[in-house]
């Protein structure tokens, strides 16, 4: 009686806890976040013999470049893209300039994917992560985990080869941790890494490891906006005063993964024009020709090493639920009236059906694969392709699968 006393004055979270630990299990199936583009913090240090600007600095100890609101203020915009801008070697791989070297924050943990940036001032996983820890049985640093990775690479560098034997052994160890199968969960860019990542992996390897995927707002064709990045470049809504999209626009021309997320030919036809100019009208078929007449040749290059991309909406072989927006304008035209306003100046956009970023023939490609158990579609402003994440059905679905 006095055992049965001294039980029920127990916390059941507390006496759950111990329960499990004496089994050697978790209750709930850890998850692994993938972020998308930009959705990795990353740092960066210095050492280098010269810069392009005579204010920047040559050398530093880590500090965090993407994102360091302060860097995209004045002068510093310009350093910022210097320091963060790739370039590639005569065989077509991208790598750091001279001088460089980069990480990504925390992998493993989730400091480098709960905010965008370093002052906790743009959320990003935060949401999903704070309702993970709370639910009962949860872990801290074992029922969510970080998977950052450094969104300047394709699939095909050394880089995100590098990165997908991480994830290989991240996923590994937390099974091993928890005794617990691993819940994938990826928004954007996300989406298309982990399918590559998993239809390179073996069936059996997959059977044991992973207890499914979530993908949210997949780009798995790709997206129109990627084309503004190379034209113009892409500084969405803050004003030119502020932030100069030519500079944006320098860097974001040497960043491979831009490329990657051209529209696909597979999911647009030849007919379909995305770049009008009073000259000319471009298909996705046009990306060579738009690259020279845009004034950056270099690009045809950075393009070759990108034209694979067919694992990228491959059927990633696990149960996957694949959740997404669809009655946002989204572009999927750009037209330019005068050909002197033709690359540098804003163009006007024609929408179609999406996300307000990613178009919804490239989200429903998910919607298709065998392995797809569940479609969620978000109506309105919380199916936008960033307000998704925070999306509280979307929350409860996370959590309502990895407590199943």
């Amino acid at each position: 009686n006095e055992y049965k006393s001294y039980l029920r004055m127990i916390p059941v979270r507390v006496l759950l806890k111990l329960l499990l630990l004496i089994a050697g299990t978790s209750a709930l199936n850890p998850v692994i976040l993938i972020p998308g583009d930009l959705g990795s913090q990353i740092e960066i240090k210095l050492n280098r013999t010269s810069v392009k600007h005579w204010y920047c600095y040559k050398t530093s100890d880590w500090y965090t470049i993407w994102l360091t609101i302060e860097d995209f203020v004045g002068p510093a915009l310009k350093c910022w893209a210097d320091n963060f801008s790739l370039e590639f070697t005569a065989a077509g791989e991208p790598h750091d300039i001279a001088g460089v070297e980069t990480r990504v924050k925390d992998f493993g943990g989730v400091n480098g994917v709960s905010y965008v940036d370093s002052h906790s001032l743009i959320p990003y996983f935060v949401d999903i992560v704070k309702a993970l820890q709370k639910l009962p049985g949860a872990e801290e640093g074992v029922t969510v985990k970080g998977a950052p990775y450094d969104f300047r690479y394709a699939p095909f560098s050394l880089r995100t080869q590098a990165y997908f034997k991480n994830l290989q052994e991240l996923v590994e160890s937390t099974y091993m941790e928890t005794n617990k199968t691993v819940v994938l969960v990826a928004h954007s860019m996300g989406g298309p890494i982990t399918s590559t990542f998993l239809s390179h992996m073996t069936t059996t390897w997959k059977t044991k490891y992973i207890k499914g995927f979530i993908s949210i707002a997949g780009a798995y064709a790709g997206a129109t906006k990627s084309i503004q990045a190379l034209t113009t470049g892409n500084s969405e809504q803050i004003p030119g005063f502020i932030v100069n999209r030519g500079v944006l626009r320098e860097n974001g021309r040497t960043i491979q993964s831009t490329y990657w997320l051209l529209p696909d030919e597979g999911y647009w036809n030849s007919s379909e024009v995305i770049v009008q100019t009073p000259q000319r009208s471009y298909t996705v078929y046009d990306y060579n020709d738009l690259m020279v007449d845009m004034g950056y040749k270099d690009g045809v290059n950075i393009y070759k090493t990108v034209k694979e991309r067919q694992y990228m909406r491959a059927d990633p072989g696990v149960e996957t639920i694949c959740v997404n927006g669809y009655d946002q304008d989204t572009p999927y035209k750009y037209s330019w009236s005068k050909m002197t306003d033709f690359p540098d100046e804003k163009p006007t956009a024609t929408n179609g059906p999406g996300d307000g970023t990613v178009p919804k023939r490239s989200l429903e490609v998910c919607h298709n694969w065998s392995s797809t158990a569940k479609v969620k579609e978000i109506a309105g402003s919380s199916g936008g392709h960033f307000s998704i994440i925070s999306d509280k059905d979307v929350i409860q679905l996370i959590s309502d699968y990895v407590s199943d």
